[in-house]
């Protein structure tokens, strides 16, 4: 299943322009109405499935202690909510208590949003809890709140693996 964007004017597809060093393609993500709230998820199914509310595929990422991705912003200063685990409220969503967030490279502390550069950088999700059935593996925002005075917010993901 594709990413499924939810909000207000969210686009998605890939782009090979922007791609890492090795990689052929990577996720472009633009929210063209910042005025509002804009969201997109990375889930195991399509459907109500891959919101959790079905029955349907689920990850085991007991083993894994932490979830990795590489993000840069089309500008920089683009500042966006990373999470895992939001599914955690419904009948099949995700095991683990509370979703889980992006930490700061430094103190580990979790972080409510980050701010991406131009440059590729790793962000980490560390994974804690009962993850023995994920379903929303990632979820990523952005809002009027963090990005005020832009028409639109753009930006790349790539490499999202567990480790």
């Amino acid at each position: 299943c594709h990413p499924m964007p939810t909000g207000e004017a969210v686009a998605q597809g890939y782009s090979t322009r922007e791609a890492r060093s090795g990689s052929a393609l990577v996720v472009e993500i633009r929210f063209l109405a910042p005025d509002f709230w804009g969201g997109m998820l990375a889930s195991t199914s399509c459907g109500a499935a891959g919101w959790g509310k079905e029955a349907g595929p689920a990850l085991d990422l007991s083993r894994y202690h932490r979830l990795v991705l590489h993000a840069k912003g089309a500008q920089g200063g683009e500042v966006v909510a990373l999470k895992s685990g939001l599914c955690n409220t419904e009948a099949f969503g995700d095991s683990v208590e509370l979703p889980l967030t992006v930490a700061d490279p430094a103190s580990g502390q979790p972080l409510a949003s980050v701010t991406l550069s131009r440059e590729w950088q790793p962000l980490v999700i560390p994974l804690q809890g009962d993850l023995s059935h994920m379903v929303c593996l990632v979820g990523i925002t952005a809002s009027r709140e963090g990005n005020r005075g832009r028409d639109s917010v753009r930006f790349y993901l790539d490499d999202i693996y567990p480790e």
